[in-house]
C-alpha cells in the first residue's frame, strides 16, 4: 500500500457551489491524499479544503477499483462522494 500526500496553502476566497451564497476572505489549505493498493490496483483520493477560522469547508472522496463491487458502486453513483458547507455566515 502506498500513500501520497499533497498540501497547498493559498490566499483567496471560498465560495459555496454551484451558487455562491457568501464568502470568507482568508487563507485556505487544500490537502489531497492518494491511497494506492498494489494488490488489487485500487486507488482512492481524498481531498479536503480547510478555511481559516472555519476549518473544514469541503471534502471529496473518489473511490477507485474494479471488480463486482466497483461495478455496483459506479451504478449506484458512489464513485465520488462530496461533502460541502451549504452556507457560510459571517458574524
Amino acid at each position: 500500500m502506498k500513500i501520497l500526500l499533497d498540501a497547498k496553502l493559498r490566499k483567496g476566497k471560498y465560495t459555496t457551489s454551484p451558487n455562491p451564497l457568501s464568502y470568507q476572505e482568508g487563507i485556505f489549505l487544500k490537502i489531497e491524499t492518494t491511497i494506492e493498493n498494489s494488490s488489487n490496483s485500487s486507488r482512492n483520493i481524498v481531498t479536503e479544503w480547510y478555511a481559516e477560522k472555519i476549518r473544514l469547508v469541503k471534502a471529496e472522496i473518489v473511490i477507485g477499483g474494479g471488480g463486482l463491487m466497483g461495478i455496483v458502486r459506479d451504478l449506484l453513483g458512489y464513485g465520488t462522494i462530496t461533502f460541502e458547507l451549504k452556507e457560510i455566515r459571517l458574524g
